[in-house]
């Protein structure tokens, strides 16, 4: 079973700050303890067809940490985290974060040197359905040709990433 390491985000995404990758990484460890996991959970992915599973490894950073940042901040940041660091075991790089008004998050290129507008979510124990139709309504309104959608669960947690027509 592959593992991914949150602390590790700027090797598979080397156009991130390394202050961005620590935060996106402390958000992602937040959220997850948030619901009661330990370093070595098992996140379920639904990546386009593909259904498999991973361990995630994060330094623990404690409740402490999570009184200094905004919860809503912790679930969206977090899922961006997870998000980059299972896009990145898939060979996807992040080229830029999107402006307001693009209707994603992410500029990335994919394993086959696609450019796709990928639009992140969270949520901490909300259906993940809803969520997800709720981000392709978004995406969908996006000016870029290629779109991908993925939104984040904490609760199980559960990872779910689909292209857009």
């Amino acid at each position: 079973m592959t593992t991914l390491d949150l602390e590790r985000l700027v090797e598979a995404h080397p156009k991130l700050s390394l202050v961005r990758a620590a935060e996106l990484a402390e958000c992602a460890a937040l959220a997850l303890e948030a619901r009661g996991h330990e370093p070595g959970i098992e996140l379920a992915i639904e990546f386009l067809e593909d259904r498999n599973a991973a361990r995630v490894a994060w330094t623990r950073r404690g409740p402490a940490n999570a009184s200094m940042r905004n919860a809503h901040r912790i679930t969206e940041d977090g899922a961006d985290g997870v998000t980059l660091a299972v896009i990145g075991t898939r060979k996807w790089r992040v080229l830029r974060c999107l402006q307001r008004g693009t209707y994603a998050d992410w500029l990335v290129v994919d394993e086959t040197g696609t450019e796709r507008a990928l639009e992140v979510a969270g949520t901490a124990e909300g259906d993940l359905a809803a969520a997800l139709r709720r981000e392709q309504a978004q995406v969908d309104r996006s000016p870029y040709s290629q779109r991908s959608v993925c939104v984040v669960r904490f609760a199980e947690p559960r990872l779910v990433l689909e292209h857009r027509p």
